[in-house]
């Protein structure tokens, strides 16, 4: 049978001066985390993916009409599809109805006509600018 004055394992002292260490050291922890800069690419991606999907919407249409800063387009199945600014959004309509938002934080758009597609400028509110060439295959 072993003694009771055996000296391993933990004492209360030593569980309670872990835990204040450990209640001293918190705080800092939060002011660490808050020292790393994390990078938001939200604008960013945001746009890419309002690209892509204009990109798609012109590549299926059979007639495109860019007009006062706006897409209007026809799709193959006869429906006809507003690529607008409304307010500080891009908004696609359907028919003139629905109201889908495809990118936010816009303070501007600006279409122009090229030979081979368009070419589109977008500033956000925070002031980043993004520019795209859309080709058109027709």
């Amino acid at each position: 049978m072993e003694s009771l004055t055996s000296q391993r394992g933990f004492s209360l002292l030593s569980v309670l001066f872990s835990l204040s260490a450990l209640l001293l050291m918190l705080p800092f922890f939060s002011f660490i985390i808050s020292l790393t800069d994390q990078t938001s690419f939200y604008n960013e991606l945001s746009t890419r993916q309002f690209f892509h999907f204009l990109a798609d919407e012109i590549h299926q249409s059979t007639s495109i009409i860019a007009k006062d800063n706006k897409f209007v387009l026809e799709q193959m199945n006869g429906e006809t599809v507003t690529i607008e600014k409304y307010s500080q959004i891009i908004r696609r309509l359907v028919g003139g109805k629905g109201h889908e938002v495809m990118l936010r934080d816009v303070r501007q758009i600006n279409i122009a006509e090229q030979p081979y597609g368009f070419h589109i400028r977008i500033t956000l509110v925070e002031g980043d600018i993004y520019e795209k060439t859309i080709s058109n295959y027709k």
